[in-house]
């Protein structure tokens, strides 16, 4: 390595493990499984001219890091490119599949037109080699994050280990280490498989035991992205919104549900042919190429929350990131197997770049701070009267969302959160809570009423801790108020606000684009 130390492999077994770093010469030991972003799908290229929406300047845009193989997209692409390197010991060539994983982070589902809306850019950064296991990963994986922290806060890796997962891994606990310690976002596939390719119904897929999750899928700070199919296709196992045949299904690692979410991607027949349709186009040097998998899932999400950065000025990362949280759409899938859990499938919803703007019938509130363990905290939002025209059909939706930047130590096994904040709202009914677990870093709660009477909303946030030690907690709270008919309630709802301690995302929009306008803000260098 860099730094000069000698990183060798072993044929061992994981019992010989603490012999070995008893070895006073030996800096550390660890398991390592083969990683892996390949499958046998039949990929169709076309050729393409392809060109950027002029009225789009690519230096007011966000940036998305993308830790895959380089990025060689057409040359005109140049003004998207944020800058690029290579880890120590990566393949320096450029391989399609960092370029098709950055397309889907900078342009989201194509539909088809040779002139393209950037989104975001991004900045390429090789970590990946033919051969490569969790071992080469883990110190190229910091090497990107120490790079790039200070300038880039979310990072792209859709790279997975090649078998299920079966124990801690320790990419996954590097992972959750850079994240708390430099305060980024890494989101990362959920991993595909091939079990698909030899079933004939999705209940059979994922009652099979090698359809489990792949780390680092498994990081607790991370956001693990699962894949559902775009469009329905006659013959297919999977219809629009029902699981991809090839995402992985996930579990409740330590009470803490992965996936956490899910995205549209590209379908596929048994026959490994690929459906050409936005949710599979992807770009590369000669035009779109057309694949699928969680690999494409994932930066779309990606792109997804650096827009929300971008969109309300966001320094950092958890306010943008319990807003996004707080946007994903509920899917009703329900699957046929007594043994498929839909949200280890799901995840707490669909990721859609369509729902994190604010309308005439949605308004959305932020608050980010902190609060001392063992302590409680009072937020209270004013509500004012709205009762709906239709009672027996409408109802008013009122999402509390809050995620905390918790402190992971993954030599607790399952009691690896160490700190975290728990909301708990008052003057509400009919809670329907996503995760029942106090020691999960998200916490979504969703209520649906008729009318919301004219008092107070308060909710109660408690700050816990499995340790006797007094430390601040950073934690990002949202609510949103809406109405799924559509009827106008913004304004009833905004204008009466007496409360400072939250904030509308659309003032921080409007806010963030007047500073930028005045060049207070920069996102270029």
């Amino acid at each position: 390595m860099k730094d000069g130390t000698v990183l060798l492999e072993i044929e061992s077994y994981p019992a010989l493990l603490t012999e070995i770093c008893s070895n006073p010469v030996v800096l550390s030991a660890t398991s390592a499984c083969i990683v892996t972003m390949e499958d046998d799908i039949h990929i169709v290229e076309e050729d393409a001219d392809l060109r950027l929406d002029p009225s789009v300047d690519p230096k007011c845009l966000g940036t998305v890091a993308i830790l895959d193989t380089r990025i060689d997209f057409p040359e005109s692409f140049g003004s998207l490119i944020d800058g690029s390197h290579v880890c120590d010991g990566a393949d320096t060539a450029p391989n399609p599949h960092g370029s098709w994983v950055a397309s889907k982070a900078v342009f989201g589902n194509m539909d088809g037109s040779v002139i393209l809306r950037p989104r975001n850019r991004v900045f390429g950064c090789a970590v990946y080699n033919e051969g490569c296991t969790t071992a080469h990963l883990i110190p190229r994986l910091e090497e990107a994050v120490k790079l790039l922290k200070d300038r880039i806060k979310v990072f792209n890796l859709s790279i997975n280990c090649d078998v299920p997962l079966d124990r801690d891994d320790p990419l996954t606990k590097k992972a959750d280490e850079l994240q708390y310690e430099h305060g980024v976002q890494i989101i990362i596939s959920m991993g595909n498989h091939g079990v698909w390719k030899s079933s004939d119904s999705l209940s059979f897929v994922f009652e099979d035991d090698d359809t489990r999750m792949t780390a680092p899928a498994d990081s607790i700070l991370g956001i693990s992205v699962g894949s559902v199919s775009g469009e329905t296709y006659p013959g297919l196992l999977s219809k629009r919104n029902e699981p991809s045949p090839y995402t992985r299904k996930g579990m409740l690692v330590n009470g803490i549900q992965k996936p956490d979410m899910v995205a549209r991607s590209g379908n596929v027949g048994q026959d490994l042919r690929i459906k050409m349709d936005p949710y599979s186009r992807l770009v590369t040097r000669r035009g779109f190429a057309y694949n699928a998998g969680t690999s494409f899932a994932a930066p779309y999400v990606a792109g997804l929350l650096e827009m929300i950065r971008t969109r309300i000025g966001d320094d950092g990362i958890l306010t943008s990131k319990a807003v996004l949280y707080d946007s994903l759409k509920p899917i009703e899938w329900v699957p046929e197997s007594d043994y498929v859990r839909r949200e280890d499938l799901l995840g707490y919803g669909l990721a859609e770049e369509s729902d994190i703007a604010e309308d005439g019938s949605r308004v959305t509130l932020m608050r980010l701070d902190s609060i001392k363990t063992g302590t409680e905290k009072i937020i209270t939002v004013e509500v004012p009267e709205i009762e709906m025209p239709n009672k027996k059909v409408n109802r008013l939706v009122v999402t509390v969302t809050c995620v905390t930047m918790s402190r992971v130590e993954h030599r607790y096994g399952e009691d690896s959160v160490r700190t975290n904040v728990v909301p708990y709202c008052k003057n509400a009914e009919g809670a329907s809570p996503a995760n029942n677990n106090v020691w999960s870093p998200i916490h979504k709660r969703v209520f649906k009423m008729k009318k919301m009477k004219d008092k107070d909303w308060k909710i109660r946030l408690e700050c816990k801790s499995r340790d006797e030690v007094e430390e601040d907690v950073e934690y990002a709270l949202v609510v949103s108020i809406w109405d799924p008919k559509g009827n106008d309630i913004c304004a009833r709802i905004r204008n009466t606000n007496r409360y400072p301690e939250m904030v509308s995302v659309r003032e921080m929009v409007r806010l963030t684009e007047r500073m930028r306008a005045e060049n207070k803000i920069k996102l270029d260098g």
